[in-house]
């Protein structure tokens, strides 16, 4: 930091280390939950490797280090959990794959669409059962088969073909298929090749209207179109069927995987804020993504990792590490760029934070302990990360203005400077939930701010929040307490909503803010949102309040947004008018607005304004 250390805020980000090694960990994976319908004897067998292979990984500190299935053993393939059992001992795993019956589309057909055009072959994958049938007389046989193509939509191992009968199959029961071929093709048009399956002399169950058999494939190959051909019947002049339904392996390919599996939630795959795992020397959770057409999948690194050491003189015991940024998001739903990149879908909805939690606080060392925390490859214009023993916390940033390069499956080592507690986290309970809100002070001996407004998404200072009456709890709701002088307890919105931890400012807070500490300010954007950034002076300097203009609501329509806030506060100033000419009371208020913060009084008893909470214990 050009030859000079600024005292308490400060970490160096070392020379860039060598690719991040993910060790070739190998396992066997068995389902988390089993299903109804594993069928153990049918198994997908999977090869994973992660990128850096034992042969080639990279070194430093003189040890291997690498991510671990060991950390979080759980990984996704194709929305599906799946968890490890002799966890590093083997590459591979084998899946019990659970099966489903789908109902594949009709493609064609080279016997003509008629008798009657009552009885196409599509009445065979169509949804009405035995209702309607495929009948066809042996006359319009061409080449003296019958034959259907359908198709899957996607590449599927096809297990079984299940048949139902005809609506008249007892008194027709010639009309039941005795000799079939199955082919498979990854076109519609072939080639076609040899049979996967063939059938002589079926023995299916002539019941009207009823399930006729299941016919065993075991296909080896995943196939997207499939077609059947009935070469005879049982002797009747006419083939009828009623309905057919494919049976495949839950899981098929392509296959794309995710690690840990809390990456993917069945729909979209989303980098989470907030992750607990269990310390283990030299391990972490690194989201990976593998995408295979085969069952070999090779996993690359998402995103770059933060190595953070910190000394036992620091914090005898680390619960929580959390980073932050103040110009990217950190989590959320992701995409993967073509160099394996996680890249974020909506920065602008997301957190800046990243936090991990250990399920047992971790012990520290006089050397040093070693930490790692996995971050979007970005470039970040600071960061500040905060360590905590679940009570206590303290905190560290990057010097402002130097841009911070995290690139993809790179370790970057970080040397924590001791620090004191200007900013860190407190509980609250919001919806009976624990949450760990951060807080920041902005002068010595200063209140300790919540970074967002109450009532916003956690985390996301650029939220708007709720709309609160004086003394109210309910957002945007008008009810106020017109014969209080000072909020506390119940009247109290930032009590009443976060827990007893934390209360609404003081006017006297507001007051010391503005008029005394002589806090610089600024009008800016955070994620697109326009508000005021008002930041810490001295030793505080490094910390800073984002305030969006949030407006307020006025008999029930919302006001000034993108122009100013009002900010309530909770009591009175001594000394100040509290009356106006006809006895109604002055609330008070933080106005924010392009040409900087002031303590304002407010005597519109309808207006409805945001809340800005302060931790106190």
């Amino acid at each position: 930091m050009e030859g000079t250390i600024m005292r308490n805020h400060i970490f160096a980000i070392l020379a860039l280390a060598a690719a991040l090694c993910a060790c070739n960990k190998e396992q066997m994976i068995e389902s988390e939950t089993p299903t109804p319908g594993v069928i153990p004897q049918k198994v997908t067998v999977f090869t994973a490797t992660m990128e850096g292979a034992p042969e080639t990984r990279a070194t430093y500190d003189g040890t291997h280090k690498c991510a671990s299935w060991e950390v979080d053993d759980r990984i996704s393939i194709n929305g599906v959990v799946f968890k490890a059992k002799s966890a590093g001992t083997s590459s591979e795993f084998a899946l019990p794959v659970s099966e489903k019956e789908i109902r594949p589309t009709y493609v064609s057909s080279t016997t003509p669409h008629s008798y009657l055009d009552h009885y196409p072959p599509s009445h065979l994958v169509d949804d009405t059962g035995a209702e309607w049938e495929w009948c066809t007389h042996k006359n319009q046989r061409v080449d003296g088969v019958w034959n259907i193509v359908v198709s899957t939509g996607v590449p599927v191992k096809l297990n079984s073909i299940k048949l139902w009968n005809a609506r008249n199959t007892v008194e027709h029961p010639g009309r039941i298929w005795k000799d079939i071929n199955v082919y498979g093709s990854t076109s519609a048009d072939g080639p076609w090749g040899e049979p996967i399956k063939t059938f002589r002399n079926l023995d299916l169950d002539i019941n009207n209207r009823d399930f006729a058999g299941e016919l065993e494939i075991n296909a080896t190959q995943a196939y997207t179109f499939y077609r059947i051909d009935v070469l005879e019947n049982k002797g009747d002049n006419y083939m009828q069927m009623a309905d057919m339904k494919f049976v495949v392996n839950s899981i098929s390919a392509p296959y794309d995987a995710y690690f840990p599996a809390s990456l993917y939630n069945g729909t979209s795959a989303v980098l989470p804020s907030r992750i607990t795992e269990t310390w283990a020397d030299g391990k972490f959770n690194m989201p990976m993504y593998a995408h295979s057409e085969s069952t070999n999948l090779q996993f690359k690194n998402l995103c770059g990792v933060l190595k953070v050491i910190v000394k036992n003189s620091q914090m005898a015991r680390v619960k929580h590490i959390t980073v932050s940024s103040s110009n990217h998001a950190m989590s959320g739903a992701f995409a993967v760029d073509a160099n394996n990149a996680a890249i974020l879908l909506n920065p602008t909805e997301t957190s800046l934070t990243k936090t991990v939690n250990y399920t047992n606080a971790v012990e520290t060392s006089a050397e040093g302990t070693v930490f790692y925390v996995a971050i979007p490859a970005q470039t970040y214009q600071d960061l500040t990360i905060v360590v905590s023993d679940g009570t206590d916390c303290k905190d560290m940033v990057t010097k402002s203005g130097r841009d911070i390069v995290v690139e993809r499956n790179k370790i970057y080592p970080v040397t924590f400077e001791d620090n004191t507690p200007y900013s860190g986290f407190g509980i609250a309970v919001i919806d009976g939930v624990e949450v760990d809100v951060p807080w920041v002070q902005l002068w010595a001996g200063g209140p300790k701010w919540a970074t967002y407004n109450v009532g916003a998404e956690h985390s996301r200072p650029q939220d708007y929040g709720g709309y609160y009456a004086w003394g109210g709890c309910i957002d945007k709701g008008s009810d106020y307490y017109a014969d209080e002088l000072d909020l506390t307890g119940e009247h109290d919105t930032a009590t009443k909503l976060w827990g007893n931890n934390w209360r609404m400012p003081s006017f006297d807070d507001l007051f010391m803010m503005v008029n005394i500490q002589h806090l610089p300010s600024s009008s800016t954007t955070l994620n697109g949102v326009k508000g005021m950034q008002i930041t810490g002076t001295g030793d505080y300097a490094c910390n800073s309040l984002f305030i969006p203009y949030s407006g307020y609501y006025d008999n029930g329509s919302l006001r000034k947004v993108t122009e100013n806030a009002y900010v309530w506060a909770a009591i009175t100033q001594d000394g100040l008018q509290t009356h106006g000419p006809s006895g109604e009371i002055y609330r008070n208020v933080l106005w924010v607005r392009d040409s900087g913060p002031m303590p304002h009084f407010n005597n519109i008893k309808t207006r409805v304004c945001s809340v800005r909470a302060i931790f106190i214990s």
